[in-house]
């Protein structure tokens, strides 16, 4: 369910829309194949970010479904400004891409960011990736911050675009 203006919070069961989603069980579409074995994977929201707006959306749509799957508090601080960041970089180096939010359930639970845009790519990522700070209670800006305050974190950049993953624990 892809919403320009708009999310949605996907409700569970039959009936309930999920079967708009075609997925394999096992293997959600922003994986690469190789994340390991997940009992269940259910989209919750995406959103076409295009403007500030977008971004303030797919934040709120973030903090609401964090509430729901893994409580109030720091996690939710933190999942706010890890999807805050992407938004701001797909806006301000693509110009326009998606972001997609999902439960992860299983052994573990939590929450699977996906940013997907069709920028130019980073050149040097591994160096834009070096944390600067050595410890801090507030998390860096940009990739680093996301990077480091994720449980799991990929990226796969080049001139056809940029793909991030971050999975969040509770």
């Amino acid at each position: 369910m892809v919403r320009d203006a708009g999310w949605e919070l996907a409700p569970q069961g039959p009936g309930s829309g999920q079967d708009d989603f075609q997925f394999p069980v096992d293997e959600p579409p922003t994986s690469k194949g190789g994340g390991g074995h997940r009992t269940s994977f259910e989209a919750e929201a995406t959103i076409v970010v295009r403007r500030a707006e977008d971004v303030l959306l797919a934040r709120k749509a973030a903090e609401v479904l964090c509430a729901n799957l893994l409580g109030e508090g720091r996690r939710r601080d933190l999942i706010a400004h890890v999807v805050t960041e992407l938004g701001q970089n797909v806006l301000k180096h693509a110009g326009d891409g998606t972001i997609v939010i999902s439960s992860v359930r299983g052994s573990k639970v939590g929450l699977e960011i996906f940013a997907h845009d069709q920028g130019r790519g980073i050149q040097h990522v591994q160096k834009v990736l070096i944390p600067r700070r050595v410890w801090s209670l507030v998390p860096e800006a940009g990739l680093r911050g996301i990077k480091r305050v994720a449980d799991e974190f990929d990226i796969d950049t080049s001139s056809r675009g940029t793909h991030v993953r971050v999975v969040m624990y509770r």
